[in-house]
């Protein structure tokens, strides 16, 4: 969590550039179809300000954090880059976006109020913080043990991943390593696609799926030991070290490294509370740099700073699902409802999904428009709640993700057990992600893929009650 007066300063830069982008969109943004773009960064700049009022004597928890930091690259970043690199002149004039960004303010608005009082009550039935009352955490009372039940499982389910892979060499194709340009990425889809129809979809499927499983559970594991390892000098290097080189290894898109990496970043200020401040510095720095390279770098343009801020801004809101993504679900037609629903809930779930490869989702919708055959873009939450529930209820997706997220946020002081510490950080990163980066289904993916599956193998864990 951020202390008061880090949160306060961090708030108050990001109303300063909010005022920067504000005049810049109302100075550079030319285009008619998109005259209401100027008031995305001056709506933020009245929701940080109330957050801040309501909230200036609490702390903000990462759930809050993350939702605040993806409506401020939603709303401030990517509009003045949009504004700057004239984006909407070479995009569909048949898009209404400026309905688009007023759908945008409706949602938003919903979300920063829930944020702001929610917070705020939250904070106060907590008992209010402040730095004369902070005390240092002692996690020493904090035990964990990977019991024999635990074991053979992780045993267990590395021999079968062993035993298909050398059966099945192509499953390891749903997997790349390092930070991709668009380009490789491209590459990497037709790839992972190619294999998937050159083997049993369902054992592609299963086994794929439990070489994430065991890879998280694995991390963890290691950087449990090293934790535990005493009178060790390089414990803090050493976990950053396998953080670095877990992160690099993902069977999705940049999000996905940048998700885990939060979460075992977040994971290690839990193991060493004495460098909390150290590990944030880092984890910015590191979020940065990723952010960078792999969203900025090869959009320069040589000598065109135009072209340059519109790939800039392309790929901006394909991330945070802009201004373009929200115009283009207002468009969606969707003749089933209920169809719809349905997919997104059993293509949601692994190895079940296989019986289900040509139902349609809200994903194969909003990309089957855009003419994705890759279906590599998803719907923005917003237009999600918009075609599935009618406008009228735009903000419900975002406004339930970020209730349940302020909700469940503060409650992972209460958890005494480190393994449950890293279901529950996966849980609210991926919750506070909703409302901007991701949507309803790829929670969904997360809750099936990811969340049940890591509660199971707590659950064994736990058949153990005494510890060491």
């Amino acid at each position: 969590m951020l202390d008061k007066k880090i949160k306060n300063i961090f708030l108050i830069a990001m109303i300063f550039i909010s005022i920067i982008s504000f005049f810049v969109v109302l100075c550079c943004n030319s285009t008619i179809e998109s005259r209401y773009l100027c008031l995305l960064p001056l709506f933020l700049i009245f929701g940080l300000l109330v957050y801040l009022l309501a909230n200036k004597n609490s702390v903000m928890y990462i759930g809050s954090f993350i939702i605040i930091v993806s409506y401020f690259i939603r709303m401030s970043v990517a509009p003045a880059f949009m504004a700057i690199g004239d984006y909407f002149s070479t995009k569909s004039s048949e898009l209404d976006y400026n309905t688009a960004i007023l759908f945008m303010i409706y949602e938003f608005i919903f979300v920063f109020f829930i944020l702001s009082f929610l917070s705020k009550n939250k904070n106060i039935n907590a008992g209010k913080w402040n730095e004369s009352t902070e005390k240092p955490e002692n996690n020493e009372n904090i035990k964990f043990k990977v019991n024999k039940n635990m074991k053979l499982i992780i045993f267990f389910l590395i021999i079968i991943c062993t035993l298909f892979c050398f059966r099945y060499p192509q499953i390891l194709n749903s997997f790349k390593f390092g930070v991709l340009s668009n380009s490789d990425l491209i590459q990497w889809q037709k790839k992972y696609n190619f294999s998937l129809n050159s083997m049993p979809k369902l054992i592609f499927y299963m086994i794929s799926w439990c070489i994430k499983i065991i890879k998280e559970v694995i991390i963890f594991i290691i950087l449990l030991a090293i934790k535990n390892k005493k009178n060790s000098k390089f414990k803090f290097i050493s976990s950053l070290a396998i953080i670095l080189i877990g992160s690099l290894i993902s069977d999705d898109t940049l999000a996905q490294n940048l998700y885990f990496a939060c979460i075992y970043f977040l994971l290690l200020t839990e193991f060493y509370p004495e460098n909390k401040k150290k590990i944030y510095i880092i984890l910015s720095i590191t979020v940065g740099l990723i952010f960078f390279y792999g969203l900025i770098s090869e959009k320069i343009s040589d000598y065109n700073y135009k072209e340059t801020a519109y790939n800039i801004a392309n790929t901006l809101q394909v991330y945070f699902t802009g201004v373009y993504n929200v115009a283009v679900s207002l468009k969606l037609k969707v003749e089933n409802i209920l169809e719809i629903i349905m997919g997104d809930f059993l293509r949601s779930i692994p190895l079940f999904k296989t019986f289900f490869v040509n139902m349609q989702t809200s994903t194969t919708v909003f990309c089957s428009y855009i003419n994705d055959e890759y279906n590599s873009q998803i719907v923005p939450s917003l237009g999600q709640s918009i075609f599935l529930f009618g406008k009228i209820f735009a903000p419900l997706i975002a406004s339930l993700f970020t209730i349940i997220t302020v909700k469940c946020e503060s409650k992972i002081k209460k958890i005494d057990n480190y393994f449950d510490k890293f279901i529950c950080y996966i849980i609210i990163v991926k919750l506070a992600c909703i409302p901007v980066i991701y949507n309803g289904q790829i929670f969904l993916q997360g809750l099936f893929g990811t969340i049940l599956p890591l509660v199971i193998i707590s659950l064994f864990n736990k058949k153990e009650k005494k510890y060491d």
